[in-house]
């Protein structure tokens, strides 16, 4: 669906000179996400899950990963894509540039908040699951200047003074 839609804004800039910066974003996680429940980022999801006390559930056995990037990097990078002078059509991914596994985010999020992250592994029910995701990020370093900066250890470590005094 969302190549669909870069294909259709392609078209719109070619036949009307539509400007269009696409960004790619990641696995983005910050606060206030506690609303979306299980359709937080799974980084939140296992914090908050660490909070509260209460057993995460991840499909498969953990090795799964993702390009987690904090959501105030995204919002760099979308001011940096408004500044972006080439202005016909271009896309950009939005990532920190390293994965993580979500069993490296468990030993992070034990080590930084020092809470026990309750876990059940269980079978992935998923055909079509994407194991690893992971952003290239060289072309948006070099053409619009945006390098993220919070390195998923800091980012976890302000997400849970956020949460903490909300959920405990």
């Amino acid at each position: 669906t969302r190549y669909a839609i870069e294909r259709i804004a392609k078209v719109y800039s070619d036949l009307y000179g539509v400007s269009v910066v696409v960004l790619r974003l990641f696995s983005v996680y910050g606060e206030r996400e506690e609303y979306k429940g299980r359709y937080a980022n799974m980084l939140t999801q296992i914090l908050i899950s660490a909070i509260k006390g209460e057993e995460v559930v991840i499909y498969g056995d953990g090795t799964q990963s993702r390009d987690f990037v904090y959501v105030k990097d995204v919002v760099e990078a979308f001011m940096k894509a408004l500044e972006y002078s080439k202005r016909d059509y271009d896309v950009f991914n939005v990532g920190f540039g390293r994965n993580h596994s979500f069993n490296e985010i468990i030993e992070i999020i034990e080590r930084v908040t020092g809470l026990e992250v309750k876990r059940m592994y269980v079978r992935n029910p998923i055909k079509n699951y994407v194991m690893h995701t992971l952003a290239d990020v060289e072309k948006a370093k070099k053409e619009l200047g945006f390098e993220a900066k919070v390195p998923v250890e800091k980012g976890i470590e302000i997400i849970y003074n956020y949460y903490k005094s909300r959920l405990s």
